[in-house]
């Protein structure tokens, strides 16, 4: 069992959310959202009504600061709540065109780089250039934004520095040509720089590119990608050794061979450079490299009709080509799998991260709200609707709950109701939690005592904190199995037989949302069936929306 402690965090962002009679919840806790949010369940969907508007006119209840700050708490309990995933979710819609706009701009900007194979004009030097001035321009406003608005971290560091490099590498290899063609002093190295920084700049902008698509569906690959480079540096420790000493291998056995890159004659005479001899260095690794890989090309070895280098291909098959890239290959399968059932979870932190920005850049520019509708205003859709095949649309209604102005629940009726908990429980015997046979995992701490003291522990807790954490479990007697039903929103139930299996329960993103009982636009409820999303709309939830069949499922 996973007993939870939610605490109340008081930030200084949050007071304008805290009314002056304190009666209000803690907008960063669960309660808050479930006062807030109500559901309506049949065979074939879920519906939610949520409730944005805040005391301020204009403002909704949810901003970037209780993003940030559930997110640099690594509260995604509270962030994976519907109502916050529907905040989110709009925030990446509205600014999914946007998005489009930023990979195609930047996906013609790296076919512009490329197309300079071809040749050099003065069209491509003004494309290229206007390119870098309004990518530097918003490099410099979201660099602003983020000093602004709190602390930076050292991702962000990491990869503004990457587009800053990437950027004066494209500008110096435009335009020095331009200032080489003054004189003709140290022309092998001005040769050299043209020549480098084409390779630095085209290798670096793919690289930007690829990471500006993290966000699209197609994200999860480019996360499966860095995985593997993860991993791969992880093993590097045996694979340079091992790279390394086969490369001087066959450089000593093969270097009179007559076969390059083996041939050595010219590097040992006494006018070569230590240049030449790096670089005869390098071509022996780069072709040892290529062998691992499978390109072998044993045909070179065996002309030669000696033993030793027979044998030493034959132990570079067996030791490289079969078994340490079979394990580099078995990893980054391993790796892949697991990232698949973790995928959304990182995608999910990468759109949050962005609606993040995209409302800090939104208030930083409020003083255009009198030209544009800007995005920290805009009104959010208030109902929510999940199909069971995985499809999903929100719209905007008016919400009335009957005998009620709005979804809040006061301090006061919550204090009241956890009383009269606690008053029941301390007469009742069942408030004791036995743990002979139960295993419990602490998120706020580990239990590193005995069951005694566990129990002990636990029990002198106020019950007023345990009162919505306790779970009462059944098991069939006797030699019977426990029988579990697995059913997910999108694909067939499967039925799941438990023996001698520990369970670890933890609170579902749904627990302790009420049902819906109101009105919508003045008339009972009745059902939502029109979906109210066109072309464009479709087109940016399959672009950059939410996954509600996965993420309602973490």
């Amino acid at each position: 069992m996973n007993f939870t402690k939610q605490s109340a965090v008081k930030i200084p962002e949050l007071t304008r959310l805290m009314e002056n009679n304190d009666e209000m919840l803690n907008p960063c806790s669960r309660e808050f959202y479930n006062s807030r949010t109500r559901r309506i369940q049949s065979d074939d969907r879920i519906v939610y009504f949520f409730r944005y508007d805040s005391s301020e006119e204009g403002e909704e209840v949810i901003s970037w600061r209780e993003l940030k700050h559930l997110r640099d708490n690594h509260r995604w309990n509270i962030i994976r709540h519907p109502m916050v995933l529907n905040f989110i979710n709009e925030i990446l819609l509205s600014q999914a065109y946007l998005y489009v706009a930023h990979i195609i701009s930047y996906l013609i900007f790296l076919l512009l780089l490329s197309s300079y194979i071809f040749g050099k004009n003065n069209m491509q030097d003004f494309l290229s250039t206007l390119f870098l001035i309004v990518f530097g321009f918003c490099l410099v406003v979201k660099c602003a934004v983020k000093l602004q608005t709190g602390k930076i971290s050292k991702w962000f560091i990491l990869s503004y520095s990457f587009n800053v490099i990437t950027y004066i590498a494209t500008f110096l290899f435009i335009w020095t040509p331009l200032l080489f063609s003054y004189n003709d002093y140290n022309s092998d190295l001005k040769h050299f720089i043209t020549w480098l920084l084409p390779i630095i700049a085209i290798i670096s902008a793919w690289i930007n590119f690829l990471y500006i698509l993290r966000k699209s569906p197609y994200g999860i690959y480019i996360l499966m990608l860095t995985r593997i480079l993860y991993s791969f540096s992880q093993i590097a420790i045996i694979w340079i050794p091992t790279l390394l000493a086969f490369a001087f291998a066959f450089h000593l056995v093969m270097r009179n061979s007559g076969q390059e890159p083996w041939e050595a004659a010219e590097v040992f005479s006494p006018n070569s450079t230590v240049s030449q001899k790096l670089l005869m260095i390098l071509q022996a690794i780069t072709k040892t490299s290529a062998m691992m890989i499978g390109e072998v090309d044993a045909d070179n070895v065996l002309e030669r009709k000696e033993w030793i280098p027979n044998l030493l291909l034959l132990a570079f098959e067996i030791s490289t080509v079969i078994l340490l890239m079979n394990l580099m290959i078995s990893l980054a399968v391993g790796d892949v799998n697991e990232l698949r059932q973790t995928a959304q979870e990182k995608l999910l932190d990468i759109k949050v991260n962005f609606a993040i920005e995209s409302l800090q850049l939104s208030e930083t520019c409020d003083c255009l709200s009198i030209y544009i509708n800007m995005l920290h205003r805009k009104q959010i859709n208030n109902i929510l609707v999940i199909q069971n095949d995985g499809t999903s649309f929100t719209t905007w209604m008016n919400v009335k709950i009957d005998d009620e102005d709005n979804f809040d629940i006061t301090k006061q009726n919550i204090t009241e109701t956890r009383q009269n908990m606690k008053k029941n429980l301390s007469h009742c015997d069942s408030n004791r939690i036995p743990l002979e046979n139960i295993t419990v995992n602490c998120e706020n701490g580990k239990f590193n005592k005995s069951n005694n003291e566990n129990e002990q522990q636990l029990n002198e807790r106020n019950t007023q904190e345990l009162s919505h954490n306790i779970y009462h479990l059944q098991f069939p007697s006797g030699n019977r199995r426990m029988r579990l039903l697995k059913r997910g929103m999108v694909g067939r139930t499967v039925q799941i037989t438990l023996d001698g299996a520990i369970i670890e329960l933890i609170e579902s993103i749904e627990s302790g949302i009420k049902s819906f009982q109101g009105t919508i636009n003045g008339q009972p409820y009745a059902g939502i069936d029109e979906n109210p999303d066109d072309c464009r709309r479709k087109f940016a939830r399959w672009l950059i929306g939410l996954d509600w069949s996965n993420l309602l499922q973490l």
